[in-house]
């Protein structure tokens, strides 16, 4: 699996997200790609992606790099290296469409105004609260 911090931000959340169609004859392969990449690993790339937006956005915050390479190396025990994320939704429209109804889900409700610092630090700060998954990968500056 490459490195799903790589290019998590630019390709999970809406604060950097740019849509682009697979060209033409790719679409048929990439979707199946994006079928095949397990639920649990589509997640775990999503949390930790919503994360380092949050903590790259709020500096009270930091994203938890330990955290980040536990969970890459359970998800390579669990499906193998095989497992490539970040490939999979650059080459699948169906992964792109459905990360940023996804990132922009998680926006409207941890009411987030994309770009303003207090927004992006209280759900940061929500999200440690409640001790959710995307937690798991923040942790105090």
């Amino acid at each position: 699996m490459t490195s799903l911090r790589r290019g998590a931000v630019a390709l999970i959340l809406p604060f950097a997200l740019i849509g682009c169609e697979a060209p033409g004859g790719r679409a048929a392969t990439a979707d199946a790609a994006a079928r095949a990449v397990p639920e649990e690993v589509y997640e775990v790339a999503l949390f930790a992606a919503i994360a380092s937006g949050l903590a790259q956005d709020c500096p009270q915050l930091r994203f938890n790099e330990g955290e980040f390479r536990i969970a890459e190396l359970e998800l390579r025990e669990k499906y193998g290296d095989a497992t490539d994320l970040v490939g999979a939704v650059e080459d699948s429209p169906v992964l792109q469409a459905r990360v940023e109804r996804d990132g922009a889900a998680y926006i409207r409700r941890r009411g987030i105004t994309p770009g303003d610092e207090a927004s992006l630090c209280r759900a940061g700060s929500q999200e440690r609260a409640e001790r959710t998954d995307i937690a798991r990968f923040l942790q105090p500056a």
